[in-house]
């Protein structure tokens, strides 16, 4: 079973592109999802089906190494997409941004929240990617809960998930675009340098969303990459 978490202002339909089948399962903070309740949510589907394949993006990366730390035994594998172990810059991490953008992106949203996520959404795409970036918009903001996009924010202000990162022993891949401007290309080597079994496969190009750009590549990196460890 594959368990897909998304990342902030978007919900599950941002997984479309991917055509994901009826294996799939889809958890999304927005929608009022605690970071506490993925474990619940991912022990309900390994009871039933057991070790879970996790794809996290962004965020939902972050959420995903969570509950690979805090419960192993209910991860088969992880694959990240555009993650980070901490969203904002610190003097000992080269791989965020300045606290003052996510502070700004909150002032933002609670003006506008709808205009707030729509410009954030044309951020996650390369400029080789910008011709696909107003097809991405047009579809139109994917979270109406100013308190959930808020809480997002929040979360990723604050969180700092590197110690838990030499914990999780399962296997990760960890898919990277090469010009993402949203969780620098910085973030995804800083995984693949400090967690145990892990490989990075960085994406020329790309920006934050390849699976949107490069929906065929992703793809074949998802399920042919479970079925190489083993999946």
């Amino acid at each position: 079973m594959y368990l897909f978490i998304n990342g902030w202002a978007a919900d599950a339909s941002v997984w479309e592109s991917l055509h994901p089948g009826e294996d799939c399962r889809f958890l999304e903070f927005s929608a009022g999802l605690e970071p506490g309740g993925v474990v619940w949510e991912a022990a309900a589907l390994a009871a039933e089906h057991g070790p879970l394949e996790v794809i996290g993006w962004s965020m939902g990366g972050m959420l995903a190494l969570e509950l690979a730390a805090q419960a192993p035994e209910l991860v088969a594998r992880l694959t990240l997409i555009d993650s980070t172990a901490r969203f904002t810059a610190a003097a000992d991490y080269a791989g965020g941004l300045p606290r003052a953008i996510v502070r700004q992106l909150a002032r933002r949203v609670k003006r506008d929240a709808v205009r707030a996520q729509l410009d954030f959404y044309r951020q996650m795409f390369s400029p080789e990617e910008s011709t696909l970036a107003g097809a991405f918009c047009r579809r139109g903001a994917m979270v109406q809960d100013t308190a959930a996009l808020l809480a997002g924010l929040a979360y990723l202000e604050e969180q700092d998930l590197r110690e838990l990162l030499p914990r999780i022993a399962c296997q990760v891949r960890v898919i990277h675009g090469a010009e993402d401007a949203v969780c620098p290309l910085a973030a995804g080597e800083y995984l693949a340098e400090h967690l145990p079994q892990s490989e990075l496969i960085c994406l020329p190009g790309c920006g934050h969303v390849p699976f949107y750009t490069q929906p065929a590549l992703c793809r074949k990196l998802i399920w042919e990459g479970a079925a190489s460890y083993g999946g």
